[in-house]
Formats: structure tokens, sequence, C-alpha cells
């Protein structure tokens, strides 16, 4: 799974313009993600949001949780245990 954060929108940005090099970034890092899903089998999950949204938080929860090493490998032990 792989989260694409899209371009920061804040009010009033996309009518002052955005830079060239902000523009040809973006449009490389599409390129890279079109290739990374034709070339791939399974395709990777793509999820396009708005970075510091609501989803973008949810999502970067649920990929990077924040649990703390020992809780982690106490949890591990205890699935080998049970198993």
């Amino acid at each position: 799974m792989r989260l694409i954060p899209s371009a920061p929108q804040p009010t009033g940005t996309r009518s002052r313009g955005v830079t060239a090099s902000l523009k040809q970034l973006e449009s490389a890092a599409r390129q890279c993600v079109d290739t990374l899903e034709a070339e791939r089998f399974p395709a990777p999950v793509v999820y396009e949001c708005e970075q510091y949204a609501s989803k973008a938080r949810y999502l970067v929860q649920k990929l990077n949780p924040d649990v703390p090493l020992m809780t982690f490998l106490q949890g591990l032990y205890k699935a080998i245990v049970a198993a």
C-alpha cells in the first residue's frame, strides 16, 4: 500500500500559481506511481489524498501505528506461544 499526498492546497495557493519545479516533482511522482501500477502484480493499492487532511491522517495511523516496541514484542511472543 502506498500513500501519495497530493499537492498542498491552502486557500489561495492555486490562484497564486505553482512553481515549475514543484509541478515537475509532482508529475515525476505520478509517473513513478503509474509505472509501478503497470509493472507489478499484484498491483499496489494507491490512495491519493491531500496532505494533513483527515483521510491522510487516518491512512498514516493505519500504516504506521504508534505501538511501543515492547508491547509489539509481547504480542508477538503470545502469538508464537499460542501457535
